[in-house]
Protein backbone atom coordinates (compact mmCIF):
# COMPACT_ATOMS: atom_id res chain seq x y z
CA UNK A 1 0.00 0.00 0.00
CA UNK A 2 1.10 3.89 -0.53
CA UNK A 3 1.20 6.20 2.22
CA UNK A 4 0.32 9.82 1.84
CA UNK A 5 2.64 11.74 3.56
CA UNK A 6 1.01 15.24 2.72
CA UNK A 7 -2.11 15.50 4.79
CA UNK A 8 -4.15 18.13 6.56
CA UNK A 9 -5.24 16.08 9.18
CA UNK A 10 -1.58 14.73 10.30
CA UNK A 11 -2.54 11.38 9.43
CA UNK A 12 -1.29 9.22 6.72
CA UNK A 13 -3.83 8.08 4.71
CA UNK A 14 -3.72 4.27 2.48
CA UNK A 15 -3.89 5.12 -1.20
CA UNK A 16 -3.75 2.98 -3.75
CA UNK A 17 -5.44 1.59 -6.79
CA UNK A 18 -9.07 0.08 -6.54
CA UNK A 19 -10.28 -2.76 -8.81
CA UNK A 20 -12.85 -5.96 -9.03
CA UNK A 21 -16.05 -3.22 -8.41
CA UNK A 22 -18.84 -5.28 -8.48
CA UNK A 23 -22.34 -4.30 -8.67
CA UNK A 24 -23.79 -3.71 -4.81
CA UNK A 25 -22.10 -6.35 -2.79
CA UNK A 26 -19.23 -3.32 -1.85
CA UNK A 27 -16.11 -5.76 -2.73
CA UNK A 28 -13.03 -3.68 -3.24
CA UNK A 29 -9.89 -5.04 -3.45
CA UNK A 30 -6.64 -3.15 -3.90
CA UNK A 31 -3.65 -3.57 -5.56
CA UNK A 32 -0.45 -3.59 -4.16
CA UNK A 33 2.13 -3.98 -6.89
CA UNK A 34 1.30 -1.97 -10.11
CA UNK A 35 1.74 -4.08 -13.31
CA UNK A 36 4.65 -3.65 -15.33
CA UNK A 37 4.68 -2.56 -19.23
CA UNK A 38 8.14 -2.22 -20.57
CA UNK A 39 8.16 0.74 -23.23
CA UNK A 40 8.62 -1.63 -26.13
CA UNK A 41 5.52 -3.10 -25.40
CA UNK A 42 3.98 0.02 -25.37
CA UNK A 43 5.67 1.21 -28.83
CA UNK A 44 4.49 -1.65 -30.36
CA UNK A 45 1.10 -1.64 -29.42
CA UNK A 46 0.82 2.02 -30.58
CA UNK A 47 2.30 0.77 -34.15
CA UNK A 48 -0.34 -2.11 -34.19
CA UNK A 49 -3.07 0.29 -33.32
CA UNK A 50 -1.98 2.73 -36.17
CA UNK A 51 -1.71 0.04 -38.55
CA UNK A 52 -4.89 -1.45 -38.48
CA UNK A 53 -6.65 2.38 -38.24
CA UNK A 54 -4.80 2.89 -41.35
CA UNK A 55 -5.78 -0.40 -42.67
CA UNK A 56 -9.65 -0.20 -41.96
CA UNK A 57 -10.31 2.51 -44.70
CA UNK A 58 -8.42 -0.12 -47.10
CA UNK A 59 -11.11 -3.08 -46.07
CA UNK A 60 -13.85 -0.80 -45.73
CA UNK A 61 -13.29 0.60 -49.81
CA UNK A 62 -12.20 -2.89 -50.85
CA UNK A 63 -15.75 -4.25 -49.45
CA UNK A 64 -17.85 -1.53 -51.37
CA UNK A 65 -15.84 -1.99 -54.61
CA UNK A 66 -16.82 -6.07 -54.09
CA UNK A 67 -20.27 -4.68 -54.27
CA UNK A 68 -20.85 -5.87 -50.29
CA UNK A 69 -23.08 -3.41 -48.21
CA UNK A 70 -21.72 -3.66 -44.28
CA UNK A 71 -19.88 -0.17 -45.49
CA UNK A 72 -21.56 2.96 -46.93
CA UNK A 73 -19.25 5.87 -47.75
CA UNK A 74 -19.78 7.67 -44.55
CA UNK A 75 -18.26 5.02 -42.72
CA UNK A 76 -15.20 5.22 -44.92
CA UNK A 77 -14.60 8.89 -44.56
CA UNK A 78 -14.79 8.28 -40.55
CA UNK A 79 -12.47 5.90 -41.21
CA UNK A 80 -9.88 8.01 -42.85
CA UNK A 81 -10.35 11.14 -40.36
CA UNK A 82 -9.85 8.19 -37.25
CA UNK A 83 -6.38 7.34 -39.16
CA UNK A 84 -5.44 10.86 -39.82
CA UNK A 85 -6.15 11.70 -36.47
CA UNK A 86 -3.66 8.53 -35.34
CA UNK A 87 -0.97 9.15 -37.28
CA UNK A 88 -0.90 12.67 -36.29
CA UNK A 89 -0.83 12.06 -32.62
CA UNK A 90 1.28 9.30 -33.19
CA UNK A 91 3.77 11.49 -35.05
CA UNK A 92 3.35 14.05 -31.78
CA UNK A 93 4.37 11.52 -29.59
CA UNK A 94 7.49 10.25 -31.25
CA UNK A 95 8.37 13.66 -31.56
CA UNK A 96 8.53 14.03 -28.03
CA UNK A 97 9.98 10.78 -26.78
CA UNK A 98 12.95 11.70 -29.13
CA UNK A 99 12.61 15.56 -27.52
CA UNK A 100 12.94 13.88 -24.05
CA UNK A 101 15.48 11.86 -25.64
CA UNK A 102 17.58 14.52 -26.56
CA UNK A 103 17.62 16.66 -23.69
CA UNK A 104 18.47 13.71 -21.31
CA UNK A 105 21.96 12.70 -23.29
CA UNK A 106 22.85 16.50 -22.94
CA UNK A 107 22.60 16.10 -18.99
CA UNK A 108 26.07 16.38 -17.76
CA UNK A 109 26.64 13.84 -14.63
Amino acid sequence: MFTNNINPFGKNIETGYISNISGNSNSFSMINEEEKVSFKDVITDMANGINNELNAPDEMLNSIMRGGNEYDIHDVMIALSKADMGVTIATTAATKVLQTYEKIMQIQL
